[in-house]
């Protein structure tokens, strides 16, 4: 039998009976990290308690607070930090600006899941820098114009048809079938590409003065990112493609 993935209500349900086991501060609510969490499994958010309960402990809080679930549900999705990971002040700055870019792009999206935090502070494996975007609810269906924006500032992902794991053997379309596959795939990715390229463009200088910031203080939250991302504008440029 297959058990999907809970919602809202049934995580906040199954974050209830995990912290059960630890001791929380009163500013935990289980309807905030819910929110935080869509897509997490059972197993997923029992593990998150578990992650709270470290950091906490490492810094000898008798308690689990608000900002130990935040810090845990970045170690998960992001993974963990790496200050031993030193970069270089040329590769700091390339890093500042390749995610504030991501940054601003999600901002000037009207669709686009909200940034939580931006940081330049290395973590997991091969990752220099990463921006954390959280939805607002729960979402099963997303429109052609949500995924086109969505393409516009994601990172690499999963393989799309013909991609990784397709092979000679297992494709059961013509060579002229992939042609017009790989140019419709194109066309969409080109378009991404141009709509990402005029947001920066006519952001430029909030890019520039944003990336300084990141650089100067390594992390912005979402209280730094709100004002900055008040001046960002989307150009016409951008709602034409």
């Amino acid at each position: 039998m297959l058990v999907d993935r809970p919602d809202r209500l049934g995580r906040i349900e199954i974050l209830a009976v995990h912290l059960r086991d630890v001791t929380a501060s009163p500013d935990v609510d289980p309807e905030q990290v819910a929110a935080l969490t869509p897509g997490f499994t059972g197993a997923d958010l029992a593990n998150l308690v578990n992650e709270a309960a470290l950091v906490a402990t490492r810094r000898d809080s008798g308690s689990v607070a608000m900002a130990d679930f935040t810090t845990a549900i970045e170690r998960i999705v992001a993974g963990l930090e790496k200050k031993n990971r030193l970069l270089n002040p040329c590769e700091r700055e390339v890093v500042a600006h390749h995610e504030m870019g991501h940054a601003l792009v999600a901002a000037a999206l009207p669709t686009t899941d909200p940034v939580h935090k931006v940081s330049i502070i290395p973590r997991g494996i091969g990752a220099l820098g990463y921006t954390l975007q959280r939805p607002t609810e729960d979402r099963y269906l997303m429109t052609r114009r949500e995924l086109e924006q969505k393409l516009a500032y994601a990172e690499n992902g999963a393989g799309l048809l013909g991609g990784p794991g397709t092979t000679l053997h297992s494709r059961r379309y013509s060579e002229e079938t992939a042609r017009e596959i790989d140019c419709a795939v194109r066309a969409i990715v080109d378009t991404a590409f141009d709509c990402a390229r005029a947001v920066l463009d006519h952001n430029r200088t909030i890019l520039e003065e944003s990336a300084r910031a990141l650089l100067d203080r390594e992390t912005l939250t979402e209280a730094d990112l709100l004002p900055i991302f008040e001046k960002v504008e989307l150009p016409d440029a951008a709602l034409s493609t």
